[in-house]
């Protein structure tokens, strides 16, 4: 039950914040092209999330990169919830690509 909400929490912060990051603006020539996500929930009730997103990016407004802000303490009726988070890979056009990542606050 808890873990099927979290999923569920899970996959609608990644769709409000791609929505929110990746809106490019009206006239810019830049655009996502294609964008596809699959979440595998694991036996032992991990998630494998993986993203497939194509752009058309002129160096304007598409620059470094997608940026993912992820809440990583969730309040529950049984307490918190802190899950972990492993990038396993990220890549640019079948390559490994250069990435980052950061705790700030409660994300």
């Amino acid at each position: 039950m808890i873990r099927a909400r979290c999923l569920r929490r899970l996959a609608g912060a990644l769709l409000i914040t791609l929505l929110a990051a990746l809106s490019p603006p009206a006239l810019a020539a830049e655009k996502i092209l294609d964008f596809n996500i699959e979440i595998e929930v694991r036996p032992n009730g991990d998630l494998l999330v993986s993203e497939r997103i194509e752009v058309q990016a002129e160096g304007k407004e598409i620059r470094r990169g997608i940026f993912r802000d992820l809440t990583i303490i969730t309040p529950t009726g049984l307490g918190l919830i802190r899950p972990e988070f492993e990038i396993l890979q990220v890549l640019r056009n079948g390559e490994p690509e250069p990435h980052h990542s950061e705790r700030t606050g409660k994300g």
